[in-house]
């Protein structure tokens, strides 16, 4: 699809555009206006090729940063394609009229083809191709971290609405989920096990704790509660982000009970809401999965309507 686009998008230049405008004069300093790709005059083949695996760099670290990280929050990653355009945009400004950047190998054949000149194709294939592998071992090394770390991190709180759907219609409650311990499984690497506490403040202060299971991908979270107003209620969801949490609550025997939407809590309030609960309720974290590895994916419901009462305590 790139080369095709990139192989029309030269065609029409050169069927839409004056000779003149494309190619260069006999004269050492001139140039030509409009250029698909290819050196400038005076221009060195090393300069070229430093700066297109400089700019090449430059985009896939932002493509990766914003469209592939999985830590990233959901809203981040929606604006990627503005992000991506954006460096491209940087990039061709940049060193456009001087080196005739191109940052896309596909686009660079595709230039060239539509041309018939591949005289100087491989410095863009070859300079776009370490370019690549070199954003994308930037982001990893500097900002991705641990790629085999949970989603989830002791400490954190979530704070969101729970939104009856049998005995309370249409009531919403606030809802908390502390997360006190987090373990990675000891047979299966890929998930995690994890105990805290779950609180309903509009419930007299109702509080139990949880303990549940977390994949890597953040695909699959549940948890069982034990005591409170919904003992052994069954949570199922997933984290688009390690940021949100968004689920349903069952009874044991199966029924649906609500649907929740969670929003992790900046360290200040995180830290308020932890203090007010008091000390940690003993909770025990299991070594080995155990059944919750039959858990199948769940259905997540889409997010509920906002509301006000909802984050009032997000800093």
């Amino acid at each position: 699809m790139q080369f095709s686009g990139a192989a029309i998008g030269g065609l029409l230049v050169r069927v839409t555009l004056p000779e003149s405008l494309l190619v260069a004069g006999d004269n050492a300093g001139d140039a030509a206006t409009f250029r698909v790709q290819g050196l400038l005059t005076g221009e060195s083949v090393l300069r070229t090729f430093v700066w297109e695996i400089l700019c090449t760099a430059l985009v896939v670290f932002v493509y990766f940063a914003t469209a592939v990280d999985r830590h990233n929050l959901v809203y981040s990653r929606n604006f990627f394609p503005l992000a991506v355009g954006l460096a491209v945009a940087a990039g061709e400004l940049a060193c456009g009229p001087f080196v005739g950047i191109s940052m896309n190998p596909a686009r660079a054949v595709a230039a060239a083809v539509a041309y018939w000149d591949v005289t100087q194709l491989w410095i863009y294939v070859a300079a776009g191709v370490m370019g690549g592998i070199l954003g994308s071992l930037l982001h990893l090394r500097l900002f991705l971290g641990d790629s085999l770390a949970p989603m989830l991190s002791s400490g954190s709180v979530f704070e969101g609405v729970r939104m009856e759907r049998r005995e309370l219609q249409d009531s919403n409650f606030i809802m908390y989920v502390v997360i006190d311990e987090v373990r990675r499984d000891s047979q299966e690497p890929r998930l995690f096990n994890w105990g805290g506490r779950v609180v309903y403040p509009e419930m007299s202060s109702s509080t139990c704790a949880v303990r549940g299971v977390l994949s890597l991908d953040g695909r699959l979270l549940s948890w069982t509660e034990s005591g409170g107003h919904f003992d052994e209620a069954v949570s199922h969801g997933c984290m688009p982000d390690t940021g949100h949490i968004a689920g349903i609550q069952s009874h044991s025997n199966g029924l649906p009970l609500a649907n929740f939407r969670l929003s992790l809590l900046g360290r200040r309030a995180a830290s308020r809401i932890i203090a007010s609960l008091g000390p940690q309720a003993p909770t025990v974290v299991p070594d080995e999965v155990g059944f919750y590895g039959d858990v199948e994916e769940p259905n997540v419901p889409p997010p509920p309507p906002n509301t006000t009462r909802a984050h009032h305590s997000l800093v």
